[in-house]
């Protein structure tokens, strides 16, 4: 994923998008994650670090472990949340490699 090819509030968005997606799946899919490959967790993670937040908590993070990162998860949306409280939402962003239900 090239970041350069997308605007800092698209970004924003999609990141948004991301942990949407990442918690509903924590929350209401039995401890599965659904749709989701490595790829989406390095381009969320280098996304992230595009926009300055710290993922020191969650850089180990993948589609196999991800169910073990809850606290940290939450911790590093509440900085993110802080940090572009004020950005309008747009869901179901697909920059980030979010694989498609068949």
């Amino acid at each position: 994923m090239k970041l350069e090819n997308y605007t800092k509030d698209q970004i924003v968005y999609c990141v948004y998008s991301g942990f949407e997606h990442i918690v509903w799946d924590m929350i209401n899919n039995g401890g599965r994650i659904d749709n989701t490959n490595d790829e989406f967790f390095e381009n969320f993670k280098k996304a992230l670090v595009y926009l300055d937040i710290d993922i020191s908590s969650i850089e180990q993070m993948n589609a196999s472990n991800v169910l073990s990162y809850t606290e940290e998860v939450f911790e590093v949306y509440r900085k993110f949340n802080q940090k572009y409280k004020n950005k309008q939402v747009f869901y179901d962003c697909d920059i980030l490699g979010e694989m498609s239900a068949d």
